[in-house]
């Protein structure tokens, strides 16, 4: 018998809690029933033994104060792959499981969450999405974005519901949300989904969180969902929730699979493997097999990946990036959108319909943060004279009470401040074309676009905007 690996790890394996990756309706993070109490003192010496013959084997022993206290074996299923399984009759604790997994092996036998996260990874993104379009000087690029985020905020969830409680149910969970998404539908959201799960019998829920650790971002003070895990109390003080993580541990494949990077990511009640396909080790360039796992990872993922490789096949929308036009990032957000509506498309009228609201926002959206990106001062001008000849305040409120349509050609009456107006629409029209969101609107237009607020509005004497 050849000993080629050992580690020893020290309890707790880490300094902060872990969080759930199901979900806690009543924000505590107590083990569930069928979960072993875990162990929190003492050691865990592992060795990872290989016979002349067979797959081998990895044994974690438990010392505590010099004592053997605890005996694990775990068989090796596949070297290669570093994948195993755990030989007992009963599951082992948790921090066991979490040893392993460290050390860089999966085990077929841990429980698993079952949620998609690609719902998670769009909602790093939405998120991510706020907090730029708060730093946006301009009034009116930010009283959109906001009703783009809240489409898309409100498609996550949309999508994510529908997956766990299935595309016959969603037009009865619409019509149970009558009146109560006007005032605060984001919180009116969560709290309808939470019902929904009790409702339709939803075993191990989830709502669609950004998985980031604690430390790298957070939904911003103004959002009012429940699912806020970085949110601070009203003293200033930290909540428990804060202290906890989602931690990820990776590792090179061997053998055969040494060119797959695996990560898991591992909560307190359930433990998820992606891999990542080394394309040029020299270049440091790997592609996320989303094929693999028909899912997209979660942003924590693949945060702690690109600590190694740049991610080819999936846009980057980081924290922190410098020197990165919004309208760049506006385009890998949505490319994340598409990338999850082919892992997990949406089935029912209800969310189809949520979907082409924020197709069809983000539409007009480009084209405006096209022009203030190029022109801000000259547009800005035009679009306070719209709104002055219509005796409306230019804030984000009232862009918010606005319909689309008059918004819509509001955006359009406004490029008459604007000089080089073509070039502009040429480079709009560009980012329309990556977006290609005319060919995903999933509700066709028949009738003829109401024009007469534009014609109201329209006047042929361009200098009224200088």
């Amino acid at each position: 018998m050849k000993t080629v690996g050992k580690e020893e790890y020290e309890l707790p394996l880490f300094d902060n809690q872990l969080l759930r990756l199901t979900y806690s309706p009543d924000g505590r993070f107590s083990e569930s029933e069928n979960q072993h109490t875990d162990i929190e003192s003492g050691e865990l010496h592992l060795k990872e033994t290989v016979p002349s013959t067979g797959k081998g084997s990895i044994s974690v022993i438990h010392k505590d104060d010099g004592e053997n206290v605890g005996r694990y074996r775990f068989k090796i299923i596949d070297q290669d792959q570093r994948i195993c399984r755990y030989t007992g009759s009963n599951g082992p604790p948790w921090s066991i499981y979490c040893a392993v997994t460290e050390y860089g092996y999966h085990c077929q036998t841990v429980p698993q969450s079952e949620r998609k996260h690609a719902f998670d990874l769009l909602d790093a993104g939405a998120l991510e999405l706020l907090q730029k379009i708060q730093q946006i000087e301009y009034q009116y690029p930010v009283g959109w974005g906001l009703r783009v985020f809240e489409k898309l905020w409100l498609f996550i969830r949309m999508a994510a519901l529908e997956y766990q409680i299935g595309a016959e149910n969603m037009e009865e969970f619409v019509s149970n949300l009558e009146g109560q998404l006007d005032n605060d539908p984001l919180s009116s959201m969560i709290e309808n989904i939470e019902q929904a799960f009790e409702t339709y019998n939803v075993e191990n829920p989830f709502i669609p969180n950004s998985l980031r650790h604690p430390s790298t971002g957070s939904f911003l003070e103004t959002d009012g969902s429940k699912d806020n895990e970085t949110r601070q109390h009203s003293d200033g003080e930290q909540s428990e929730k804060e202290n906890r993580v989602w931690k990820v541990a990776t590792h090179r494949g061997r053998g055969d699979s040494a060119d797959i990077l695996y990560a898991s990511i591992i909560g307190s009640d359930a433990i998820e493997r992606f891999s990542f396909q080394i394309s040029d080790e020299e270049a440091g360039e790997c592609v996320a097999q989303t094929n693999v796992v028909g899912d997209l990872p979660p942003y924590t993922v693949i945060e702690s990946v690109r600590e190694q490789f740049e991610i080819t096949n999936l846009p980057s929308f980081v924290y922190g990036k410098k020197d990165v036009p919004f309208s760049q990032f506006l385009i890998d957000l949505d490319r994340i959108v598409r990338q999850a509506t082919k892992q997990v498309a949406p089935e029912s009228t209800p969310t189809e319909t949520i979907l082409d609201d924020y197709i069809s926002s983000l539409d007009v959206y480009l084209v405006i943060v096209a022009v203030y990106e190029t022109a801000p001062e000259e547009y800005n001008q035009g679009i306070r004279e719209v709104f002055s000849k219509l005796g409306i305040d230019l804030s984000t409120q009232n862009i918010g009470k606005l319909s689309h349509s008059d918004l819509d050609q509001m955006t359009s009456v406004a490029f008459q401040a604007v000089d080089d107006a073509d070039e502009i629409k040429e480079f709009a029209r560009e980012l329309l074309a990556t977006a290609n969101t005319e060919e995903r609107r999933r509700v066709d237009i028949t009738e003829d676009p109401d024009v007469s607020l534009a014609a109201e509005l329209y006047d042929k004497d361009v200098g009224l905007y200088k």
